[in-house]
């Protein structure tokens, strides 16, 4: 189940969904810091992130890579900022609330629907 879900208008007129939850390999479900990562991923509103910046950035990496080819469509860039930008979010506001994150019990995990059927 989902921790928190929105959608991403494609160029093609498309929508898609992406889905994000946090996993928690190495602590219980009911550790704090589940409970809180939870609390502050649902407490996102995804559609108020400013993502130009960091998708400018992602753009950047990915023309140094030489493991990519070829560079993400203006969807892709979107779909990845705001993945990045969440994640940071949340271990941000996590180790403002004093946990220690090295190593990170948690993580944030996105999916998204195919919008090519």
């Amino acid at each position: 189940m989902a921790d928190n879900v929105f959608s991403i208008p494609q160029n093609n007129g498309e929508i898609c969904f992406q889905g994000m939850r946090i996993s928690f390999a190495g602590a219980d479900q009911d550790a704090p810091i589940v409970a809180d990562a939870r609390e502050i991923l649902s407490g996102i509103d995804v559609d108020a992130l400013d993502t130009t910046q960091t998708e400018e950035d992602l753009a950047w990496e990915a023309t140094r890579s030489k493991n990519n080819p070829d560079p993400l469509n203006p969807d892709e860039l979107k779909q990845s900022a705001i993945g990045t930008m969440v994640a940071q979010i949340v271990f941000d506001e996590l180790a403002a609330r004093g946990y220690d994150l090295n190593p990170s019990p948690i993580s944030v995990e996105t999916q998204t629907t195919d919008c090519s059927q």
